[in-house]
């Protein structure tokens, strides 16, 4: 897998000062509401990036940051009976979301879910098929972005597929991503 850095952007990314501590206890606050804070943005690009990784019957599929579980009920879907799902999360309220979506929906047998965070993933060398991640590599500050892909390396095997899906700059025009920014800046 080769990794690729484009850089020379016009407007700058801004860095993520905030501690995986904040970020794990913001997420545990917003957790029971989540879905109706990101769903009518995310959900479009998640299910599109979802049907071009093309996730087939048998494979080993890992998500980052699986939040509240929408994506893990689809993957699960995926795998089939034979398969397995594996998710990582850093919040303990995201988690408890996704395992109450996936038993509503009879798939939990299917899936294995950790708390942790994805700089350091306690999953083997090379074990996963496919490694999905939706809106939540920028929500790593910058320089932990290589540390986070070199994770992802580490655990996909060498012919794996990696989807991510994150946000664009869009010149800094774009409305939503102006108050991803002051949400999080807050």
């Amino acid at each position: 897998m080769k990794i690729k850095f484009i850089t020379g952007a016009k407007k700058r990314i801004p860095r993520v000062h905030r501690t995986h501590k904040q970020a794990k206890e913001a997420y545990d606050r917003i957790s029971g509401f989540y879905n109706l804070i990101s769903g009518p943005f995310e959900n479009k690009f998640r299910i599109l990036a979802l049907k071009k990784m093309n996730i087939k019957e048998g494979e080993s599929v890992l998500e980052i940051g699986f939040g509240t579980g929408r994506s893990l009920i689809e993957i699960a879907k995926d795998i089939g009976e034979g398969g397995r799902a594996y998710g990582i999360d850093i919040s303990l309220g995201m988690l408890n979301m996704a395992r109450r979506r996936l038993k509503k929906k009879g798939l939990l047998r299917r899936v294995e879910l950790c708390c942790g965070d994805a700089l350091y993933m306690p999953y083997r060398d090379n074990v996963f098929d496919v490694i999905f991640m939706s809106f939540t590599l920028e929500l790593f500050d910058t320089p932990e972005i290589p540390e986070v892909l070199h994770e992802v390396k580490r655990v996909l095997k060498p012919e794996g597929r990696l989807g991510v899906v994150s946000m664009s700059r869009e010149n800094g025009e774009s409305l939503f991503l102006r108050l991803y920014e002051w949400a999080h800046r807050k």
